[in-house]
């Protein structure tokens, strides 16, 4: 500690005063880094300064001892500066971690699967493992329903201040029940000038393409077919679940984030 600077003109022993003066120190660098004094060190503009440690050494202290004084508080404040800048990153880096893991635990099919794979079927286990027309009709008119109250809302999932298929498809796969039965497909088709995002669900053995918007655009039918009619071309669908899926979550237990996209 301070007791140690031997090299000036004095000596201090009383643990009490050098803690004093050492707090000094550290305040005064602390206050320099924030660009809270802009005064040049050691001049007369310190000399009414609570801070300059130099009014707190006896008065045979010369400019050595004050410039060791301030060496050891600069070396100390970098020391807390570094711990600091460590414990916030391992903070970071452990939320993020557990933000990963919670997205692909519950939103990869492949974790799905083995939720599904694992656990013996029960009657509450009916929807996960539904696949026929009616049932599969029950989650789709449900989660339409769902689709259609979000978009109402104004639920912007990737923040571009626009309501369009990209949302209506993310919100679809964010609330239907078993995401092994269902997909995120695009169709892209510069001949009809058609470029779409929708989705896919498994029934009846087979995959179905479905218009995720249909409730909300107050459309009788749900089936992509029914919906673009000639503009829709099958033979350019593409699945696209994994790009798209990442736009969620959008909201988190209680908080919810999707207000930091609007204006």
């Amino acid at each position: 500690m301070l007791s140690a600077v031997e090299e000036g003109s004095f000596k201090m022993n009383d643990v009490s005063v050098e803690n004093i003066v050492l707090q000094c120190a550290l305040k005064c660098v602390v206050r320099r880094s924030k660009n809270l004094c802009s005064s040049i060190f050691n001049t007369a503009y310190c000399d009414n300064c609570s801070f300059f440690v130099k009014n707190h050494l006896p008065a045979e202290a010369d400019d050595q001892a004050v410039n060791l004084i301030m060496h050891k508080a600069e070396e100390e404040f970098r020391a807390k500066l570094m711990e600091k800048r460590k414990y916030m990153g391992f903070v970071a880096g452990f939320f993020i971690s557990m933000l990963l893991a919670w997205m692909v635990w519950d939103h990869d099919p492949f974790w799905i699967r083995i939720k599904a794979n694992t656990t013996a079927p029960s009657p509450d286990a009916r929807v996960l493992i539904a696949d026929t027309g009616i049932e599969q009709h029950a989650n789709i008119d449900e989660t339409l329903g769902k689709v259609a109250e979000e978009l109402w809302k104004g639920r912007d999932v990737n923040w571009d201040r626009k309501l369009n298929c990209i949302d209506a498809t993310v919100i679809f796969y964010h609330y239907f029940p078993d995401k092994s039965k269902v997909r995120i497909m695009s169709n892209t088709n510069p001949e009809k000038n058609f470029d779409h995002l929708f989705i896919g669900v498994f029934s009846d053995g087979v995959w179905k393409t479905i218009e995720p918007q249909a409730y909300y655009s107050g459309n009788e039918s749900y089936w992509m077919e029914d919906v673009w009619e000639d503009r829709y071309d099958t033979r350019y669908d593409k699945e696209e679940t994994k790009l798209w899926r990442w736009c969620m979550p959008w909201k988190i237990g209680s908080l919810d984030f999707t207000a930091l996209g609007k204006p």
